[in-house]
């Protein structure tokens, strides 16, 4: 499975490979292996993309029904086309559509909001790369869209444990449009496929 996510002008290709064949070494008896590849807009990956990696992988091994298939390998793979701010939240939601895309058992549906907090302390839904730049903190949440539970979050900056609250029960609420969206894209996609 895969797709092509866009968030505001943040661009991610996003595809799901597997269940597959896993590397002896790295099989697992009882659940599937995530294996997370997480590719820069230009250039090799270097530590943040390691560091992105590795939150993607965390949040999907949480997500992903692994027991389903054991002794296997499941392989998403992250390319970063724009980067103009929330790109977390722009692969973690590419990355619930591109599993869905692929018919990959799933715990739970998660959607994802990043959230920045000015100097001033203004909260900001959604920002783009500058205003993140100019951002005291930025807080990535992914949210189970059934439940409301929080999933993950990601932190960049000092963040006071209230401005942490405001960002969960923002991103919550922005959670709920990005699963009426994906909701949305894929009852068009069953549809148009009907039709063929």
């Amino acid at each position: 499975g895969s797709t092509r996510f866009n968030h505001n002008q943040t661009c991610v290709l996003v595809a799901v490979n597997g269940p597959k064949e896993v590397e002896s070494k790295k099989e697992q008896v009882s659940e599937a292996v995530v294996e997370v590849t997480f590719k820069p807009r230009s250039g090799l990956p270097g530590p943040k993309e390691k560091e992105m990696e590795a939150i993607l992988r965390q949040t999907l091994e949480s997500v992903i029904l692994l027991s389903m298939h054991p002794r296997t390998a499941i392989s998403v793979i992250f390319q970063v086309l724009v980067d103009d701010g929330s790109v977390l939240a722009a692969c973690i939601n590419g990355a619930y559509v591109a599993l869905m895309d692929a018919g990959i058992p799933l715990r739970l549906q998660v959607t994802s909001v990043t959230c920045a907090i000015s100097a001033d302390g203004v909260l900001l839904l959604d920002p783009v790369k500058s205003e993140e730049a100019l951002a005291a903190s930025c807080v990535t949440v992914g949210i189970n869209s059934v439940d409301g539970g929080v999933v993950c979050t990601h932190c960049s900056g000092p963040l006071p444990e209230e401005s942490l609250f405001q960002c969960i029960a923002a991103a919550t609420e922005g959670a709920k449009t990005v699963l009426a969206f994906v909701r949305m894209t894929f009852e068009k996609q069953l549809e148009k496929n009907a039709l063929r």
